[in-house]
């Protein structure tokens, strides 16, 4: 019964008519970036960065001044289509199979959403299945 209720509640505030949180806003369909990996990258490089547990408030400002500047010229370069995301050669084999099946999803009316599930689910990243 309350997963019914959940499942009305997301249908009818989330999907129905898609006013009030538009469908991109929430789904990652026929999305390239579905992971918080450039967060955690720019994180790391963060901490890489500062090089220290503790740091001095003053030294804090100045390196995100910095990163701030970084900031405005990445967005600067990327408007500009002079820059573009990196994206290693497994991830991008990956990506490419996953983009297939949403074409494959997008132009069969047989190829259901549980066919794209469970197609989606054997994509495996190269690098990663020797471990």
């Amino acid at each position: 019964m309350i997963l019914h209720l959940f499942t009305d509640y997301m249908y009818e505030t989330w999907i129905k008519d898609g006013a009030q949180f538009p469908r991109e806003r929430w789904s990652v369909f026929t999305k390239s970036i579905r992971t918080n990996n450039d967060v955690e990258g720019w994180h790391g490089g963060f901490n890489r960065t500062t090089n220290k547990i503790a740091i001095q408030m003053y030294e804090l400002i100045e390196i995100l001044e910095k990163e701030a500047n970084a900031v405005e010229r990445d967005m600067r370069l990327v408007s500009q289509g002079k820059l573009c995301r990196y994206q290693k050669k497994t991830f991008r084999d990956c990506q490419r199979k996953i983009f297939k099946l949403w074409d494959r999803y997008s132009e069969e009316p047989d190829f259901n959403a549980m066919h794209l599930l469970t197609e989606c689910s054997r994509v495996k990243v190269t690098s990663l299945e020797a471990n």
